[in-house]
């Protein structure tokens, strides 16, 4: 039979791991009587100074045409699902949003959640480039044909 001992900042316990023996050492022994005391919490942190990197935007537009268009719009990503370089943003079939605060330099944007019969050229990883101080700007061109019934 294993004995093991856990500790805690109250208690120390050892506990018998296997099958049951009467025999087997339990005990719960008290470490301290009260907890150390805490500090004082600090005072809140003064309010920090807008940050001085330079950010820019990406202004992203979705043109769509045809029949049965997609009834509850599109999802756009910068770079990678996983890369958390700005949030999921929705935008409607024909809508334009801007997704602010996107650090400079090449990243890619993708055009995901569209209904099964829409469709469009360069919608997954298009390259885009980010200037500080500047907003570029995408449009992604989506056809949507009609869903056979």
């Amino acid at each position: 039979m294993k004995l093991a001992t856990v500790l805690s900042s109250f208690f120390v316990a050892t506990l018998a791991c296997g099958p049951s023996d009467d025999n087997a050492a339990r005990s719960s022994t008290p470490v301290d009587a009260a907890p150390p005391p805490q500090p004082a919490p600090p005072s809140a942190p003064p309010a920090s100074p807008p940050s001085s990197e330079p950010v820019g935007d990406i202004g992203v537009t979705t043109e769509t045409s045809g029949t049965d268009l997609d009834p509850d719009g599109y999802s756009i990503y910068v770079d990678g699902y996983w890369d958390y370089v700005a949030p999921i943003t929705h935008i409607a079939p024909n809508g334009t949003v801007v997704i602010r605060n996107v650090i400079p330099g090449a990243h890619t944007l993708t055009l995901f959640n569209l209904s099964q019969n829409c469709n469009g050229d360069h919608l997954r990883d298009l390259p885009i480039v980010v200037h500080a101080d500047s907003v570029v700007n995408v449009t992604f061109h989506v056809v949507c044909k009609a869903i056979t019934r």
